[in-house]
C-alpha cells in the first residue's frame, strides 16, 4: 500500500511498529491514535501498524492499495502524480487515487532505487545491470549506462541546471553484494562518474571496501557524499581540474 500523509511541520510524528506493540502503546500510554492503527491493519492486513501521535496536527490523507511489493514511491510533477517502482523492476505513474496511468518493465532483473531530477526533466533507475535514464512523463528510456556489477544508488549533479558552469553528470555506485563477494574476485565498489549528454563514463572514484548504498551531491555540485555497506561515510570534493578541464564538460 501507499500511505499519503499531511504534515503541518517538518517534524514527523509517525512510526511503524508490530501490531501487538502498537496496541500496547495505545493501551498503556494513550498517546497514539488507535483509529489510525485500526484502519491500517484493516487495509494492509499485515503485522505492521502505523502510530500517529494524537497531539499533533498531522494526519493520514489516504491509503492507496497496491497489489505488488513497492520498492520506492515519489511525488511527480506539481504533486499531481505518484511515481512508483516495484522490487520486480516495474515503473508506474499513478494518480493520487492510485489509478495506474503508465507502466513499463524498467529492467530485466530487480531494481534497487530511482531518483528524479529537481526540475522533473529526467528519472534515473539503478539495477543489477546498471542505470537507465527515463522521461518521467512518458516512461521512455533515453539513456543506458551498463555496468558489470549491481548498482545500488544514483545521484544527479545540481550543476545540470547551472548556466555558468554546467556539468551534465551523474554518479552511480554499488558493487557485488557482500554475501557474494567472498566467492568472486570482483568487488566493483568504485563510484562511477558519467556524462549524460554523450552517454559515457568519465572515470571512477575508489575508497569504499564494500557495496556503495547511498550517494548525494553537495547542493552547490562541487562534491558529494557516499555511504558504504561497511559502515563508512566518505566526503569527496572536486578539485579545480573538474571545472577547468574540457573533458569534464
Amino acid at each position: 500500500n501507499v500511505y499519503i500523509f499531511f504534515f503541518s511541520s517538518r517534524r514527523r510524528h509517525t512510526r511503524f511498529l508490530p501490531v501487538s506493540w502498537a496496541r500496547r502503546c495505545v493501551q498503556e500510554t494513550g498517546i497514539y491514535s488507535f483509529d489510525v492503527i485500526a484502519k491500517l491493519i484493516e487495509a494492509n492486513k499485515s503485522s505492521e501498524a502505523l502510530l500517529l501521535k494524537q497531539d499533533s496536527t498531522d494526519y493520514l490523507l489516504e491509503i492507496l492499495p497496491f497489489k505488488k511489493t513497492l520498492l520506492q514511491v515519489s511525488w511527480g510533477f506539481l504533486n499531481k502524480t505518484l511515481i512508483a517502482a516495484t522490487e520486480s523492476a516495474e515503473l508506474f505513474i499513478m494518480d493520487t487515487k492510485g489509478k495506474v496511468l503508465k507502466s513499463v518493465q524498467a529492467h530485466e532483473a530487480f531494481m534497487t532505487s530511482f531518483t528524479i531530477a529537481k526540475d522533473f526533466s529526467m528519472l534515473i533507475t539503478s539495477s543489477k545491470e546498471g542505470c537507465k535514464v527515463w522521461d518521467p512523463e512518458t516512461l521512455e528510456c533515453t539513456r543506458t549506462f551498463k555496468q558489470e556489477v549491481q548498482m545500488n544508488t544514483v545521484a544527479i549533479s545540481p550543476l545540470v541546471y547551472d548556466k555558468k558552469e554546467p556539468r551534465y553528470h551523474i554518479i552511480m555506485g554499488g558493487g557485488v553484494p557482500s554475501r557474494e563477494a567472498a566467492r568472486t574476485l570482483m568487488g566493483g565498489f568504485e563510484i562511477h562518474l558519467c556524462n549524460l549528454l554523450v552517454e559515457e563514463e568519465l572515470g571512477t572514484i575508489s575508497g569504499h571496501f564494500g557495496p556503495v548504498n547511498s550517494l548525494a551531491f553537495f547542493v552547490d555540485g562541487r562534491g558529494f557524499v557516499s555511504g558504504g555497506e561497511e559502515g563508512t561515510v566518505r566526503i569527496f570534493r572536486f578539485d579545480k581540474s573538474y571545472f577547468e578541464d574540457e573533458s569534464f564538460k
